[in-house]
């Protein structure tokens, strides 16, 4: 609960609204009229949202999402910030007109053999195009609050001051000084596509999508070979995925990840038993398989997902909306094709990732309906501040305040987390200021749901145990 101001008597919130509207002016009633027509500078000048930020900012994070390895492994990489930091906007800057990577190689602003100077050339032009995107914001961010450098302001020294900077940090203790200390972080999940992590930091998930996607041959005998089973028939390969099931679930795996919307339509229909043998006999003949033939093999493995998820009782974490890169096909990832997955498997908690951009109405109201669909906001604030903010107001009216997940960094780069971590934060302190504003919720509500949005609901939805000093 939020700690509210010293006075002998509780003001009533008619009183309250006078206050702010005497304030504030006319812009007020902008805030009071509702999410549509707030204005985010008034709420953010507000003494409400002051005392709800504060809150918030003393929230200690579950971070439901991250891609980020040992850090024993990250402090090996480079410490030049073109080739380390640029995750996401990177996108943005193609997007902008620079040049893509091509023949195999990195993209030319990462590529160590090209001088600085003209890999910072090449970035400045774009950057100056991508820099007030939701990713651009989130690199400046970064940059300023960990390294002391301002990339709004680029000088000739930028490129040398930078590197400097990020080499002298890169030593052992980076991941707690920078996800424990400044981001507040206690506990990330994260998808590497092993289990092998620092239970220091990180918890994990795991992917069988190289069961669903399956299409040749070669890979029924690699998913074979890894999982210690001779695949002859769809049975055994069957048991292959069920072995790597149990494997991933004694490992400490705390839920399943599919990111399959990069490649197909996430669209599962059921197949006949019949119709998955015919497809696997194609496949397993060695010939050339076309997608359609194949795709009944397929849809029977992710039903198979869907099973298996639910006899391990993990929680089945879904890539939908946004694909990162260029190039995507933003139709292949509707939230609403997984509805009969979700009526099907009804002891399957269903955690539908990236609030479905753009799809976030969408999303709502499957989870209004459905009691196994949850909505997580990893990756969302940092695509667009504004749709998260109008988001989350419109699924604190629709959606059970206990399936929501308020934050995910989704980031290769430790700094990158940090930098979601602080936008994720004012993103939920925006939003409950303005409902406390317009009168929707008490501070005692709003304080109430942060910590569930941003802690507690990952908590209990992945059966989640802190380290001892998190506790």
């Amino acid at each position: 609960m939020i700690s509210q101001p010293t006075s002998p008597k509780r003001p009533s919130l008619k009183s309250l609204r006078s206050v702010h509207l005497a304030l504030l002016g006319s812009a007020a009633l902008l805030v009071l009229s509702g999410p549509a027509r707030g204005e985010t500078a008034v709420v953010q000048n507000s003494a409400v949202y002051r005392r709800i930020k504060s809150h918030v900012d003393q929230i200690r994070l579950i971070d439901t999402h991250e891609h980020l390895g040992s850090e024993d492994s990250y402090l090996k990489r480079p410490t030049d910030f073109l080739v380390r930091m640029l995750h996401y906007v990177e996108s943005d800057l193609i997007s902008a007109g620079m040049p893509p990577a091509s023949g195999g190689k990195p993209l030319r602003v990462q590529d160590l053999e090209v001088p600085l100077a003209e890999r910072w050339a090449l970035f400045r032009t774009s950057w100056q195009e991508a820099r007030l995107t939701g990713y651009g914001r989130a690199l400046a961010r970064s940059t300023r609050d960990l390294y002391g450098v301002d990339l709004d302001a680029l000088t000739p020294d930028t490129p040398r001051q930078l590197n400097e900077r990020i080499a002298a940090e890169n030593r052992p203790g980076l991941y707690r000084r920078v996800l424990k200390e400044k981001a507040r972080i206690d506990l990330s999940i994260v998808d590497i596509g092993n289990t092998r992590v620092d239970s220091e930091f990180f918890v994990p998930v795991i992917r069988f999508d190289s069961f669903v996607s399956v299409h040749n041959k070669k890979d029924l005998e690699n998913l074979g070979t890894q999982n210690g089973i001779a695949v002859n028939g769809l049975g055994d390969f069957v048991r292959a995925l069920e072995g790597a099931f149990e494997k991933a679930a004694r490992e400490g795996a705390v839920g399943v990840k599919s990111g399959l919307a990069y490649s197909r339509r996430i669209y599962y229909p059921r197949p006949s038993d019949a119709e998955a043998e015919a497809a696997f006999s194609k496949v397993n003949g060695g010939g050339a398989v076309s997608a359609e033939e194949v795709l009944p093999l397929q849809n029977y493995m992710m039903h198979q997902v869907c099973r298996l998820a639910a006899k391990h009782q993990l929680p089945f974490q879904i890539h939908t909306g946004l694909q990162t890169g260029s190039g995507n096909l933003i139709t292949n990832s509707k939230p609403t094709d997984l509805v009969n997955l979700i009526q099907e498997y009804r002891d399957v908690k269903f955690v539908i990732f990236h609030g479905s951009y753009p799809y976030g109405p969408e999303l709502g109201t499957m989870a209004k309906n459905f009691p196994n669909v949850f909505i997580d906001l990893c990756w969302m604030h940092i695509i667009s501040p504004k749709v998260s903010r109008e988001f989350l107001s419109e699924w604190i009216e629709t959606v059970p305040a206990n399936k929501i997940t308020g934050f995910g960094g989704d980031y290769l780069h430790v700094e990158g987390a940090y930098a979601h971590a602080e936008m994720a934060r004012e993103v939920v302190a925006t939003v409950l200021a303005e409902k406390v504003l317009q009168g929707y919720l008490t501070e005692k509500d709003a304080g109430e749901l942060a910590v569930k949005f941003l802690r507690d609901n990952a908590l209990a939805l992945y059966k989640l145990k802190l380290p001892s000093a998190s506790r």
